[in-house]
Parts: structure tokens; C-alpha cells; sequence
């Protein structure tokens, strides 16, 4: 998607696309290390609710909350997707 915007620049575009998912990588990796145990010292779903709008006195919520499970599969997926692009 990144070389439709740029398809005179292959190099920049390789660039990019690595970096995004570098960043996606060390996001999952956070992300997993706070279930984990290990870097806040508490175990817990990371979680995050908030009001998306409301009608009247009916609030309408949206959040969502990572458990180990699919967080393992995040960091799993960051990792295949950037040694994909770049081998």
C-alpha cells in the first residue's frame, strides 16, 4: 500500500513498510510483556473502554481487551509479517 504512494521510491518504500512493522512489533511486545508479568508486576488484560456516543441516556461503549492468548498471536504475526518483507 505504502508503494502505491510512492512507486518512484522503491527504497523509501521498503523503508517505511519495515518500520511500520518494527513498530507494530514492539507495540504486540509491550503489549504481551504488561500480561505478562513483566514489566508493571501485576498480571492483567490490557483493557480500554470508552464512550464511542450516546443518545439520550443510552451510552454507546466501545473497547476492547487483549488477553495472553491474543496477544502471543500479535506478537507471532508481527514477527512473521517483518521477516516476510524482509528476506
Amino acid at each position: 500500500a505504502v508503494g502505491t504512494f510512492i512507486p518512484w521510491r522503491p527504497r523509501l518504500t521498503m523503508r517505511l513498510s519495515i518500520g511500520a512493522l518494527i513498530v507494530s512489533l514492539l507495540a504486540s511486545l509491550s503489549l504481551f510483556a504488561r500480561t505478562w508479568d513483566i514489566l508493571d508486576g501485576a498480571a492483567s488484560a490490557p483493557r480500554r473502554n470508552f464512550t464511542w456516543f450516546s443518545t439520550g441516556t443510552i451510552p454507546f461503549e466501545f473497547g476492547w481487551i487483549a488477553d495472553p492468548l491474543a496477544l502471543s498471536m500479535a506478537v507471532m504475526v508481527s514477527i512473521v509479517a517483518l521477516m516476510i518483507f524482509i528476506f
